[in-house]
């Protein structure tokens, strides 16, 4: 199966580890590379869900020249969230706190944003949700994110071997020398 896509969509989960902008390059590189429009959603579905709260409604155009000023930056250009959209916390009018389904809004979004596909990296939590996004219809390519590793069905997460290789360095600095003490 062939799926021609014009425009595809990046989304954060929550949480931040080093090397997200990298990942959001990559997409944008590979989209271009395919002749794909590729946008950010910010703050993981949010964007789409509450994109009033956005300057820019919550999608932002990604290009090549936008990308080549992310590499390097200390934070995820788009936010981190894990916002799921069968579950999203509402307060009525008497203070009560209810839970609400919005997935059908999330889906109504991304085809009036014309997305075709959505590229999320996530952890364990995102994965999930993105599997019910995938069963009602949409084109999702996940990314496993983890500093900690443990996304079942994974070998190896986003995240852990920049943790791996910081702790590993840090042991090394520890060792050297008779002098030397650390808490790691």
């Amino acid at each position: 199966m062939t799926l021609a896509l014009q425009r595809v969509a990046v989304s954060l989960g929550e949480g931040y580890v080093s090397g997200l902008n990298a990942v959001i390059g990559g997409v944008v590189l590979a989209a271009n590379e395919l002749g794909c429009a590729a946008v950010g959603i910010h703050d993981g579905f949010d964007g789409l869900l509450e994109p009033a709260r956005y300057r820019d409604g919550g999608v932002v155009p990604l290009s090549r020249d936008s990308v080549e000023r992310l590499f390097g930056a200390p934070n995820a250009i788009l936010g981190t969230a894990c916002t799921d959209p069968f579950h999203v916390r509402r307060v009525d009018a008497d203070n009560v706190v209810g839970e609400v389904d919005r997935s059908r809004e999330l889906i109504d979004a991304l085809q009036a944003a014309r997305i075709d596909a959505v590229i999320s990296v996530v952890g364990a939590r995102g994965l999930t949700i993105a599997f019910k996004l995938a069963q009602l219809g949409v084109t999702m390519v996940c990314v496993p994110m983890s500093v900690e590793n443990h996304v079942g069905m994974t070998s190896l997460s986003f995240g852990f071997n920049t943790a791996l290789s910081f702790v590993t360095d840090a042991l090394e600095s520890a060792r050297e020398g008779p002098d030397r003490c650390g808490a790691i």
